[in-house]
């Protein structure tokens, strides 16, 4: 997708068609987009839940965040993952797309943010945001 400079992008998303994940999520979006960020959920064009077996991509990303959570995982806990070396290099095309990984003032800022509490403003901090971890 190529966004011109001043243009704001559409995004959709689609999601793994998971019951309680589901309600969850559409609230966390409509609060983006009707409550306090409209400027970044009037970007938000659609919301899709599929089921993963009709939808293999999103199985993949399903996959994807499974290894690159097992990956952060052991890198955190100097341990060895059980899974294959070479699942994580296939999901990620040898590491040139590698995903970030949500850090705790992230996370904390999203659960502020569904409680509608104090530390939900920690979302617009640029840091936030960290790295898988080295590459091993």
């Amino acid at each position: 997708m190529r966004i011109s400079q001043g243009e704001d992008p559409e995004v959709g998303i689609v999601l793994d068609d998971n019951h309680e994940e589901s309600l969850r999520f559409h609230k966390w979006v409509n609060e983006i987009k009707y409550g306090r960020d409209q400027a970044i959920g009037r970007n938000i064009k659609s919301l899709c839940f599929v089921d993963d077996i009709g939808y293999p991509l999103v199985q993949a990303a399903d996959m994807l965040a499974y290894a690159a959570r097992d990956r952060q995982q052991c890198l955190n806990d100097g341990t060895t993952s059980e899974l294959q070396p070479s699942i994580y290099e296939k999901l990620t095309n040898n590491r040139a797309s590698e995903p970030e990984v949500l850090g705790p003032i992230e996370l904390d800022a999203l659960e502020a943010l569904e409680a509608g509490g104090p530390g939900s403003d920690d979302l617009s901090k640029p840091q936030m945001r960290v790295p898988l971890g080295p590459r091993i």
